[in-house]
């Protein structure tokens, strides 16, 4: 039988990867399309994002005894991503490739789907 505790850990933890898997494709999308007047709104975006995604690391190794490779694997393509859309995005020194954008985000999303396809077999066993 299922530790209820730990399920409701790990909605609530797909819970937080959810929103800011949301919130990359948010600014992803924004960042393909920005225009000038999309600054401020990709800065505070931005801003926002590291926010919630330091609130979810942060939620998830306070509660987890253990470290789940794909979890970790998840925080550490956030990284890489933000740092690709930050330099794409804020930078005028940086090279304007939207593909390594884009690239960073699809390794992110496949690792978040790892995790949800995991998580949703534990349930369904």
């Amino acid at each position: 039988m299922m530790n209820i505790e730990k399920t409701m850990k790990d909605k609530i933890l797909v819970s937080y990867l959810s929103e800011t898997l949301n919130g990359c494709l948010t600014l992803t999308e924004i960042a393909q399309n920005q225009r000038k007047s999309d600054y401020a709104k990709i800065q505070a975006g931005i801003s926002e994002l590291f926010t919630l995604y330091h609130s979810t690391k942060l939620f998830y190794l306070l509660t987890n005894e253990t470290h789940d490779i794909d979890c970790l694997n998840f925080f550490t393509n956030f990284e890489d991503f933000y740092f690709e859309l930050k330099h794409y995005c804020l930078y005028e020194t940086a090279k304007k490739d939207f593909q390594l954008v884009e690239e960073k985000f699809n390794v992110l999303k496949k690792t978040y789907e790892k995790i949800t396809d995991r998580l949703n077999n534990l349930e369904e066993n």
